[in-house]
């Protein structure tokens, strides 16, 4: 699987050498990508940032029947975790240049 940023904010997946190179912001790619298997016409899914993520699912193509679109390529679906009824959370903190500062943080309450 490759994975490359085109220009004007578009991605390109390709797996096993099938996909397309389009750079139009209304073209179709050759591999689908999904959120939880709800398909994503036009992603800015990999511009995000995630705290929860589970899993990714990278699947050989096609795939018409099992998210219904077809993609000759295959799919990429991102699952998130799931709530639990447990306390937890995550966080991070960076510093860089100039002073920089920069802090995240996720909390999970049951």
């Amino acid at each position: 699987m490759t994975f490359s940023k085109t220009n004007f904010t578009g991605t390109n997946f390709q797996i096993r050498g099938i996909g397309s190179s389009l750079i139009g912001a209304s073209a179709d790619s050759g591999v689908e990508q999904h959120f939880n298997g709800v398909p994503l016409a036009h992603p800015r899914l990999f511009e995000t940032e995630f705290f929860d993520v589970d899993r990714v699912e990278v699947l050989r193509g096609p795939q018409g029947t099992l998210y219904g679109r077809n993609a000759t390529g295959g799919a990429v679906n991102v699952i998130a975790k799931r709530p639990t009824h447990e306390l937890g959370g995550d966080g991070e903190l960076q510093y860089g240049n100039y002073n920089l500062l920069e802090g995240k943080a996720a909390i999970n309450l049951p």
